[in-house]
């Protein structure tokens, strides 16, 4: 859909304009014969022969280049004699009109009523490369060509609008920065718009939509850099499972993370004394977790570090996790933490207030070894 994102308050009649044809009246004669055959045209490529017969005049003369043409206009018609030594059906005439027609290109639009088009005629038309007709509310460009078009379109403020819906469990684009990465020199804005009921994207083009939104969409992540955050195992723990545990402490879906983990991920990445990416994203799949960002690859691997090491596991004993201290702390911060069974996944800056508390009443043996996120009580 096209929307006109310029005003003008100059509410003087547009003398750029072109008014409609209602058909265009073609005449046939043969030179050495008095008897005319005459018929008219109408319909869809009537705006183009509009075009070509204002503006095209050597054209036409190439393409009836056996046939002295005649124009006989009028406000609301156009009507051309064709005189030539041949004669020449309906049937062949129509072909060749409907073939001149396939040369120039054209789009429509309707205007918002909030917006007017400017009194300034553009440039590709005052140079004779293209037309506009309003019939019925409707506005045709018409041009000689799909640059000279798009050209006519960018200087009326023309802009194509596309709005697409992101699947549920798309890599999140608004925190990758999508909407401020370079994508096409045509493309004008993008907005990403994130609720609980939809995602969607919104691309605003420059005159025309030059490229398919998920093209974009596509392109830009194969252009990030994607990296694999691992969890060490430690012992005999299958890496598979300390995973899946950090995925359902870190995960809402595929592609959203949990609140208590994305506020941490935030202070991750917009730590000041780090070089850290900006824009960056986190999805797992297939029992995997893996971070994206379209920024430098090094900055990108430093993340990852921090990521790896931003969860604790806490191991206890049968009931630890019951003693009043322990529930108070973990209610208090239950956005930071879960608990599975005799198990604590929190956020690593609560390692602290859990150690100090569980040193209390058990043995601790923290796993050092191969991270410093691992805690053993007994």
């Amino acid at each position: 859909m096209f929307y006109f994102l310029a005003a003008d308050d100059n509410k003087m009649e547009r003398v750029w304009l072109s008014q409609p044809w209602k058909w265009l009246a073609v005449e046939i004669r043969k030179e050495t014969e008095t008897r005319i055959k005459y018929f008219s045209m109408r319909g869809n490529i009537l705006k183009e022969l509009q075009y070509i017969f204002q503006n095209e005049m050597q054209y036409v003369e190439s393409r009836l280049q056996n046939m002295f043409v005649e124009i006989m206009s009028s406000t609301e018609d156009y009507k051309i004699q064709l005189t030539s030594k041949e004669e020449y059906t309906e049937d062949q005439i129509t072909a060749i009109l409907k073939e001149m027609a396939q040369k120039p290109k054209s789009v429509a639009f309707r205007l918002p009523p909030d917006k007017q088009l400017t009194h300034s005629i553009p440039r590709q038309i005052a140079e004779k490369r293209a037309i506009v007709i309003y019939d019925h509310e409707t506005y045709f460009c018409v041009a000689r060509d799909d640059e000279i078009l798009d050209c006519l379109l960018i200087e009326m403020g023309c802009n194509e609008i596309e709005t697409i819906d992101l699947k549920k469990g798309e890599l999140d684009l608004y925190f990758l920065g999508f909407a401020h990465a370079d994508h096409h020199p045509n493309l004008q804005d993008v907005e990403v718009n994130l609720s609980n009921t939809s995602n969607k994207c919104v691309f605003v083009w420059r005159g025309r939509k030059k490229v398919d939104a998920s093209d974009l969409i596509e392109s830009f992540k194969r252009k990030c850099t994607k990296v694999q955050i691992v969890f060490k195992s430690v012992n005999a723990e299958s890496p598979t499972v300390w995973t899946n545990l950090a995925i359902d402490f870190m995960f809402e879906s595929k592609s959203k993370l949990k609140q208590g983990y994305l506020q941490h991920f935030d202070k991750l990445r917009h730590d000041k004394d780090k070089d850290r990416p900006r824009y960056c994203a986190l999805e797992h799949s297939d029992n995997n977790i893996w971070l994206y960002s379209p920024e430098d690859e090094e900055c990108v691997t430093r993340l990852k570090s921090d990521i790896e090491a931003s969860i604790s596991k806490h191991c206890v004993r049968k009931g630890l996790l019951d003693v009043p201290a322990m529930k108070d702390l973990l209610q208090k911060h239950h956005l930071q933490c879960i608990t599975k069974k005799d198990t604590i996944i929190c956020t690593e800056d609560l390692n602290v207030d859990i150690v100090k508390i569980l040193s209390k009443i058990a043995t601790v043996d923290q796993l050092a070894k191969p991270n410093g996120n691992r805690f053993q009580y007994s």
